[in-house]
């Protein structure tokens, strides 16, 4: 038992040091407002899906949104990659008390984050139709998938300025404010979701137009709080915006040591989720609108697992810059005991409560009871999920963004995309190969960060030596 528990501490990194009340306080004083702002943010999110799957044309509604989904997240993944650096470069600021530092960093994510969503949103915009061509949308949802994808992406500048936005606040250690201003715009976006899509109100009946439309305007208003709360709220980081003297050069840099590893990781990651797409679209859309359901509910868990990666981030992040390096591998040891619990009651919910889950996103029978099958791959899926999620945090708060880069894309292109093309191009099977190819991605993508976490341990240990 004793050979067991030092095997532990030393495969965690924190020695003799144990978490006491006061540093479990502080961790969820941290991680459940972030989750529970991402809980809620994602669920809004998923209203569009909910709310098209009672519309005329659902299962056409279903398939076309979800088709977007795969490369609006690629077009997005350089901007989350870089608020990757900017979280863990403030965290590490914060944590040598720095706090002019943190302020720089802030305001250089900032203008970087205008100038990445404004180009992306207008190339989003004009390239709309040639994109879908590209991807091989089948005629029946090509032209609901391209209306969705450029009310949406016209957003991507209100997103990316939010996004930097928040990741500096957590990168602070503040995640309630976050939570009261994304909460606020979640709500504004379902009460546009109901105007816009079925036409109450007053307002025009646009269907899946109007669905990303009413996500648009949202982020637009989550925005501006974003920025006001920042100019106006008293935190480390309050300061004025459009001073000319603040960005620095060296800043920039440590940011972007950060963020270009997790740009490339990001990148590669949504691009082969964009080659897992185009593979299974030869499939009928009804399996295909069926599959995106299940996929709901995934990118669901992978948003709330995002409560645990920005939390053992930023103390990842604060314990580096203190040079507490025990203190970081307790807090990582507490921050995966508490995913897997979180993970384990998301499992339960998924094997026992699939059918009810799936029929909120819509009445046809037709679709529910494949998809609440496909949601027991999931509930396999989701410690795997959270396991990575609360590692990868970890490591790029310590500085090391390669190692979530080589865990992500061995499993993803070897599993996913590989064995997809295999499975269901090669060898002719139907939608569920699709389901065990994500369950083998996410499960190899774990072990390997498990093993990549403890070398990187071995080998700050060896250097602090």
């Amino acid at each position: 038992m004793q050979s067991i528990k030092s095997r532990a501490t030393s495969f965690w990194g924190c020695g003799n040091y144990h978490c006491g009340k006061h540093q479990i306080s502080f961790y969820f004083k941290l991680m459940l407002p972030a989750f529970a702002e991402l809980a809620v943010s994602a669920l809004f999110g998923i209203v569009d899906s909910i709310m098209l799957g009672h519309t005329t044309d659902s299962a056409v509604n279903i398939a076309a949104a979800g088709f977007t989904l795969s490369p609006l997240n690629l077009l997005f993944a350089p901007m989350n990659a870089y608020c990757y650096g900017i979280s863990a470069v403030v965290a590490q600021c914060i944590g040598a008390g720095d706090k002019k530092g943190a302020q720089r960093s802030t305001i250089c994510g900032i203008r970087m984050a205008f100038g990445y969503g404004l180009v992306m949103s207008v190339l989003a915009v004009l390239c709309a139709r040639p994109l879908f061509v590209l991807l091989g949308a089948n005629d029946e949802i090509r032209e609901a998938a391209i209306v969705y994808f450029r009310y949406f992406s016209a957003g991507f500048l209100f997103n990316a300025v939010n996004a930097a936005i928040n990741s500096a606040l957590r990168g602070v250690g503040i995640t309630k404010i976050p939570m009261y201003y994304n909460i606020g715009s979640g709500l504004l976006n379902v009460f546009l979701n109901y105007c816009l899509i079925f036409g109450n109100l007053g307002m025009p009946e646009m269907g899946v137009a109007g669905a990303a439309l009413a996500t648009t305007l949202a982020r637009f208003a989550g925005m501006v709080a974003a920025v006001l709360s920042l100019l106006f709220i008293k935190t480390p980081l309050k300061t004025k915006l459009f001073v000319s003297d603040a960005v620095d050069k060296g800043v920039s840099i440590r940011i972007f040591k950060i963020g270009i590893v997790s740009m490339i990781e990001q990148m590669l990651m949504q691009l082969g989720a964009v080659v897992t797409a185009k593979i299974i679209s030869i499939l009928p859309t009804r399996d295909y609108a069926s599959f995106q359901i299940a996929n709901s509910v995934e990118s669901f868990l992978w948003s709330t697992g995002g409560a645990f990666n920005a939390t053992s981030m930023t103390l990842s992040g604060q314990c580096t810059g203190q040079g507490q390096i025990r203190k970081r591998g307790a807090y990582a040891r507490l921050g995966w005991i508490c995913a897997m619990c979180f993970a384990f009651v998301a499992s339960l919910c998924l094997i026992f409560l699939g059918k009810p889950i799936s029929a909120v996103f819509t009445a046809d029978l037709g679709l529910t009871a494949p998809s609440a099958e496909m949601l027991k791959y999931t509930a396999v899926s989701v410690f795997a999920i959270y396991t990575h999620l609360t590692l990868a945090g970890m490591l790029r708060g310590m500085g090391n963004a390669r190692s979530p880069l080589i865990a992500s894309l061995t499993s993803l292109w070897i599993f996913r995309v590989m064995l997809s093309f295999l499975l269901i191009r090669v060898l002719g099977n139907g939608i569920f190969a699709i389901c065990l190819c994500l369950v083998c991605d996410q499960c190899v993508r774990a072990i390997i960060m498990f093993y990549l976490y403890h070398r990187s341990v071995i080998k700050h240990k060896k250097s602090a030596q």
